[in-house]
């Protein structure tokens, strides 16, 4: 989003298949204590978590979190930045 990360999935090396993403505040607690999930590496401080084996989350709800991650970095944007970007796709 406009140079910013919004959501990162490991390729290569021992982590490959992991997905990460921002979160909201309030719930980065609850998530990092779900089954799979835990703070991201070197992200954590900015509520950043990582999915170990995003596959077996619904798809629907893994496009959420995803979804949301882009709403809270475009969120952190100048209003003036975020005028010039376009709506993502609905889900």
């Amino acid at each position: 989003v406009a140079n910013k990360m919004s959501a990162v999935m490991c390729t290569m090396g021992p982590d490959r298949g992991r997905l990460s993403f921002k979160v909201d505040a309030e719930r980065f607690l609850e998530l990092s204590d779900q089954p799979g999930m835990a703070p991201a590496h070197y992200m954590a401080r900015a509520f950043w978590i990582t999915v170990a084996e995003p596959e077996r989350l619904a798809r629907d709800e893994l496009a959420g979190y995803v979804r949301r991650s882009y709403e809270l970095v475009r969120g952190n944007l100048s209003k003036k930045l975020q005028a010039t970007l376009a709506d993502p796709p609905a889900a």
